[in-house]
């Protein structure tokens, strides 16, 4: 029974990776880098590519001209010289390097885990609709009103989750063996270009061909306790 079992297994999955195999693509994208190469491949798949980059040079230039050629021949081509193979996981096509390449198929066809988590900021305020994503593709989800998220990934000990959030610093965690994570985003240090008040919107001070006055925090001190414009007009009675 279990013979028959791991059989039955083991034809699934060789037929799983015949299938995605020869599934043929065509491409002229003539000198491209390696990511743009992976982005024609998932358009004409509807397969994620996954990868890590610090693995990968995704700058790496190859000659990416493809005529109804198999799948596995494409990145074995696009792949060569870079110490790196790949596996096909479900809708994934999963690059990896070559020892991990050639560990036993069967083990790697299948295996799907759910990553759990919840996002906070510093001061533990939940953050909800913080987009987290698989890093390197456009597989993700978002926080929820609770600043919680639930993420189906192939089970591979490489992938880099990617937390984004307006305001916030981008963080990235390496997943390795944990299903689920306690983040905690840092805000971002906002650096403003200079800027030239006109009365009713801003300018850059480069783009601005009039006169214009600069003004410190201190200088708008030192006239007292007035509004606004007073403030401004004892500085500079132009205005």
């Amino acid at each position: 029974m279990k013979l028959t079992f791991f059989l039955t297994v083991l034809m699934v999955g060789s037929l799983h990776a015949s299938v995605n195999a020869q599934l043929r693509l065509t491409m002229n994208l003539g000198e491209a880098n390696l990511k743009e190469v992976f982005d024609e491949i998932q358009r004409q798949t509807s397969k994620t590519v996954i990868y890590n980059n610090e693995r990968l040079d995704l700058g790496r230039m190859i000659k990416a001209d493809f005529n109804d050629m198999e799948l596995d021949a494409v990145l074995d081509e696009v792949l060569f010289g870079s110490g790196m193979g790949y596996k096909f996981v479900n809708d994934y096509i999963v690059i990896v390097p070559q020892k991990e390449e050639k560990e036993n198929f069967t083990s790697q066809t299948v295996k799907e885990k759910t990553i759990k988590g919840v996002v906070k900021d510093e001061e533990g305020s939940l953050l909800p609709g913080v987009t987290v994503l698989i890093k390197g593709t456009t597989i993700g989800t978002a926080t929820d009103v609770n600043g919680a998220f639930s993420l189906n990934i192939p089970d591979m000990k490489d992938i880099v989750l990617l937390f984004s959030f307006v305001g916030m610093e981008t963080k990235e965690v390496t997943l390795g063996d944990k299903t689920e994570l306690n983040v905690v985003m840092e805000l971002a240090e906002e650096h403003l270009d200079e800027v030239v008040v006109t009365g009713i919107f801003e300018r850059k001070a480069e783009s601005f061909t009039g006169a214009s006055v600069s003004m410190s925090s201190d200088d708008l001190k030192s006239v007292g306790n007035q509004n606004v414009f007073q403030s401004l007009k004892s500085l500079d009675p132009s205005l």
